[in-house]
């Protein structure tokens, strides 16, 4: 075993420990707290003195502030510490390749800035919902206790929770086709040979880069049950005026739709790019092997 595998187990080892101490600690802090308050409900029994009430709110307040906050430093700091064994162990490895050190920690500082970003604006807001969920929160109360599973318990018993999940399944279904609509126009443009192809592809990725508001907009234009383009679309085949965003069989349909909208532009690009960097000898060799236009 070299000295930076060493170096590590001896970080894991200390982690451990302290992820060991800092659990017992709170723990007996919670169990102090707790049979403190437990005497002076005893003593309210008896005596309803000012004091005795103030003492025995401030331990509960106490106790739920160490019930709060100890989870969310404690996961920060052990998190904290992962990391720095993962770069203790990485620096170790590669001490004696300076020039492979320099270059992965260039292209490290390259990726940092993103990284950070998603840290504080992604992966930062999913853990303290995390964290939020065992707790009773709300902004304007100053008690925030724990509950532990009690949340998800009333959510999974709740009827909209499951309305929510059967709609957002259905709602993902416009991906593949989107992916699907996006692919069949990049074959199209691709193998096309008409004039002002970069025009058709500049629309095509117009509504991509279009304001939402611009987009809701015109949207609900089109939708417009008395004057909308999609009903007048549809008189012209003897159907009557649909109520696509206020009726609840309609709707969903009708922002999935928009959505296919919105991102087949931005994927169609990307199924493009791929497509012609394949080779054209490829293409030659398939005709010679008698494959079809599909294959």
């Amino acid at each position: 075993m070299n000295r930076a595998h060493k170096n590590s187990l001896w970080l894991i080892a200390l982690t451990v420990l302290f992820a060991l101490w800092g659990f017992f600690a709170v723990q007996e802090a919670v169990h102090e707290q707790a049979t403190t308050i437990s005497q002076l409900e005893a003593l309210t029994a008896t005596h309803s003195a000012p004091a005795v009430q103030a003492a025995l709110q401030q331990s509960k307040f106490v106790l739920n502030g160490v019930r709060q906050n100890y989870l969310g430093w404690f996961f920060a700091i052990f998190i904290l510490l992962i990391a720095m064994i993962a770069l203790v162990d990485f620096v170790s490895r590669n001490l004696q390749r300076p020039m492979r050190l320099r270059q992965v920690l260039a292209g490290y500082s390259f990726v940092a800035p993103a990284g950070v970003q998603l840290l504080l604006f992604s992966l930062g807001p999913i853990l303290f919902a995390l964290f939020i969920s065992f707790h009773s929160w709300s902004i304007l109360a100053q008690e925030k206790p724990f509950v532990g599973l009690d949340n998800y318990a009333e959510v999974l018993g709740s009827g909209d929770f499951w309305n929510s999940l059967k709609n957002t399944a259905l709602y993902t279904l416009h991906v593949p086709v989107g992916m699907a609509v996006s692919l069949g126009l990049a074959l199209l443009l691709n193998r096309a040979k008409l004039p002002g192809l970069g025009i058709l592809r500049t629309i095509f990725y117009l509504p991509s880069i279009t304001s939402f508001v611009a987009i809701a907009i015109v949207w609900q234009w089109i939708y417009n049950p008395d004057f909308g383009l999609m009903n007048y679309a549809l008189s012209w085949l003897g159907l009557g005026p649909y109520e696509w965003l206020h009726n609840p069989g309609t709707a969903l349909l009708s922002l999935m739709l928009m959505a296919i909208w919105v991102q087949a532009g931005y994927q169609m690009v990307i199924f493009l790019a791929g497509l012609q960097n394949i080779p054209a000898y490829l293409y030659e060799a398939a005709l010679i092997d008698g494959a079809s236009t599909w294959q």
